[in-house]
């Protein structure tokens, strides 16, 4: 069983059916084969009329025979079973280490060049998601659909939004920035993707007004954005506060996020 001839294979089966028959057979041809009479009458003198000296052995007695041939085969089964079930084990864990080996291999193969020269090769779009994809490990193409794991690298994702702040002067990208970094590293980017003109970083502005207590004024602020902004996830935001109030936004705004809505909807001009 241990083994699969039992229960797996076309092969397995016919050797066991093939060990099967010839047993039959080989225990049909001694029991039809003959036994010489001289053979008979030694056999009779030997056992009948006189014991040989064989049956006076320690070894032959049937009390300590029958005995030790049943915990020699016990143990011997035992280190069969064992024996066997250590070298699947070895081979099922070679096999999960190739496994592995070939998974961090195809996972690795994912990487892409974060070198001005290959970025300028991409859209912002689709640089956008790899920057996402690196961030938080999961691997979304420029349409938004999943395509898996993705090895995960802060350092490459704001590698890649630092490049489209720098080279292509993005607004989105500096404000997903100012919201991976802190300090006044963060506040600065924000100004900066505010003044390009970034509907979400002015929405962030607002609620960041609206924390400080202010925020009946920033409620009227959030009602005049709202008419004008053209992304879904922004206008959902904006019903969120403008419903519930501004406390869970207040509680998230410490703590660095890169969201996918940031980039879902988001259409850069290059």
């Amino acid at each position: 069983m241990n083994i699969g001839i039992v229960i797996t294979g076309t092969i397995w089966g016919v050797i066991l059916l093939g060990l099967f028959l010839s047993g039959a057979w080989a225990s049909a041809f001694f029991a039809r084969k003959g036994i010489p009479m001289t053979e008979n009458n030694a056999f009779y003198v030997l056992t009948e009329q006189q014991s040989h000296g064989s049956g006076e052995l320690a070894k032959n007695r049937w009390y300590l025979a029958i005995p030790l041939v049943l915990v020699g085969s016990t143990i011997t089964s035992a280190a069969t079973a064992f024996a066997i079930h250590v070298f699947h084990g070895v081979n099922q864990q070679l096999a999960w280490a190739q496994d592995y080996q070939k998974s961090v291999q195809r996972h690795e193969a994912k990487n892409i060049d974060v070198t001005p020269k290959h970025l300028d090769t991409l859209t912002t779009k689709e640089a956008l998601f790899y920057a996402y994809s690196y961030y938080t490990g999961r691997h979304f193409d420029a349409y938004g659909r999943h395509k898996g794991e993705y090895p995960l690298s802060t350092f490459k994702a704001k590698t890649i939004l630092n490049y489209l702040v720098n080279y292509r002067q993005e607004p989105r990208a500096a404000f997903i920035l100012a919201r991976v970094n802190e300090g006044q590293k963060a506040s600065d980017m924000l100004q900066t993707a505010i003044d390009g003109g970034d509907q979400y970083a002015k929405f962030y502005s607002v609620v960041q007004y609206g924390c400080t207590g202010e925020d009946k004024r920033a409620k009227q602020l959030l009602s005049g954005m709202q008419r004008l902004v053209n992304e879904v996830p922004i206008e959902s935001d904006i019903n969120t506060v403008m419903h519930y109030g501004f406390e869970h936004m207040c509680e998230e705004l410490p703590y660095a996020d890169f969201e996918l809505r940031f980039i879902r909807e988001y259409k850069p001009k290059s």
